[in-house]
C-alpha cells in the first residue's frame, strides 16, 4: 500500500474513534427545559438533567477545583429580570473523586430559576457543565438554551 493511501486510511480511522467518543459523551447527559408557572402565577425556567448510571455533575457552589460546578449564564435583556437565585433540586451524595471529597447529584437534578419577563420576551444564554465518575472526569461543556415568554 502506497503512503498516500495509508495516510487516507489513517484520517479515516481517526474520524471515526473521535465521532464514537463524542457519541459516548453525548449519551452521558440529557438535557431539556421547559417554562414552568407556579400556584403564585410565577414563572420559573426548568432545566431537567439526566444522567448515565455513575456519573455525577456537582451541586452548585463556587469552588475553584478540578471538578467544576454547573453555570448558568443568561443573555442580558432589558425585559428580564432574574427573581433569586439559581434553585437545584435532586438526590444529593459525596463521592469522592482522586482523593477529594465532593457533594453531587447523580441520576436527575432539575435548576430552576424565577425569572419576571413580558410575554414575546426572547430568554437566551448558555450553561456550562462538567461531569466525573470515579475514574475521571469529561471536559467542560458548553451548551446554548432559549425560551419565548408565551
Amino acid at each position: 500500500m502506497n503512503a498516500g493511501k495509508c495516510l487516507l486510511l489513517l484520517i479515516a480511522l481517526s474520524a471515526g474513534c473521535t465521532s464514537v467518543i463524542a457519541q459516548t459523551t453525548n449519551n452521558l447527559a440529557k438535557w431539556h427545559y421547559n417554562l414552568k408557572r407556579n400556584a403564585a402565577n410565577e414563572t420559573e425556567l426548568v432545566f431537567h438533567l439526566e444522567l448515565a448510571r455513575g456519573w455525577h455533575v456537582r451541586i452548585l457552589d463556587k469552588g475553584d477545583t478540578v471538578f467544576r460546578s454547573p453555570e448558568f449564564t443568561f443573555t442580558r435583556n432589558e425585559d428580564l429580570q432574574l427573581v433569586g437565585d439559581m434553585k437545584q433540586e435532586g438526590i444529593r451524595e459525596s463521592v469522592t473523586i482522586d482523593s477529594v471529597k465532593y457533594d453531587v447529584y447523580s441520576y436527575k437534578v432539575l435548576y430552576k430559576q424565577q425569572i419576571d419577563a413580558k410575554p414575546g420576551t426572547k430568554v437566551t444564554g448558555y450553561y456550562k457543565y462538567q461531569l466525573c465518575n470515579s475514574e475521571k472526569c469529561m471536559e467542560v461543556k458548553k451548551e446554548k438554551f432559549a425560551f419565548i415568554m408565551k
